[in-house]
C-alpha cells in the first residue's frame, strides 16, 4: 500500500510541475503576442499609386484588419491588412508576382505591382511625418 501511495504522490507532483510549465509557456506566448501586437500599432503601410492626375499616396494603419481596393489609372489593386501586416491579394495583373511578396510586417519591407505601378512599403509613423 505504501508503495502505491508514494507513486500516486509522485504522479501528483509531476502533474503539478507539468501544469505549471504549461501555464508559464502560455503566459510567455501571450506576452510575446502582446509585444508583437503593440509594435504593429506604430507601423503603417504607405501605398503609392498612379491616377490620371498624377501620383497618389495612402497611409494605412497596420493595427486595423481591413481590405482596401485601390483604384489606379490601370486597374483596381486589392490590399489586405491583417494581424499587423499588409499584402497584395487577388491581384488583377497577369503574372500575380506582387502576391508572391507575401505579408509585409517589418519596417523597410516593400512590395510592388509593376503592371499597375503600385508600391507598398512599411514604415513607422514618426518616419512618415518627417517625410511629409
Amino acid at each position: 500500500m505504501e508503495k502505491k501511495e508514494r507513486i500516486h504522490g509522485e504522479n501528483k507532483k509531476i502533474n503539478l510541475i507539468f501544469a505549471l510549465v504549461v501555464l508559464a509557456l502560455a503566459a510567455a506566448l501571450a506576452f510575446w503576442g502582446w509585444i508583437q501586437r503593440k509594435d504593429a500599432h506604430s507601423l503603417y503601410a504607405v501605398v503609392l499609386y498612379p491616377k490620371e492626375d498624377g501620383q497618389h499616396q495612402m497611409i494605412l494603419p497596420l493595427d486595423e484588419n481591413r481590405t482596401y481596393d485601390v483604384e489606379t489609372c490601370f486597374d483596381t489593386v486589392h490590399l489586405q491588412v491583417k494581424d499587423g501586416a499588409i499584402a497584395f491579394i487577388n491581384s488583377p495583373c497577369p503574372d500575380h508576382n506582387c502576391e508572391g511578396f507575401g505579408w509585409l510586417k517589418e519596417k523597410g519591407t516593400f512590395a510592388m505591382c509593376a503592371p499597375n505601378q503600385t508600391g507598398v512599403f512599411v514604415d513607422e509613423k514618426a518616419e512618415l511625418t518627417k517625410k511629409e
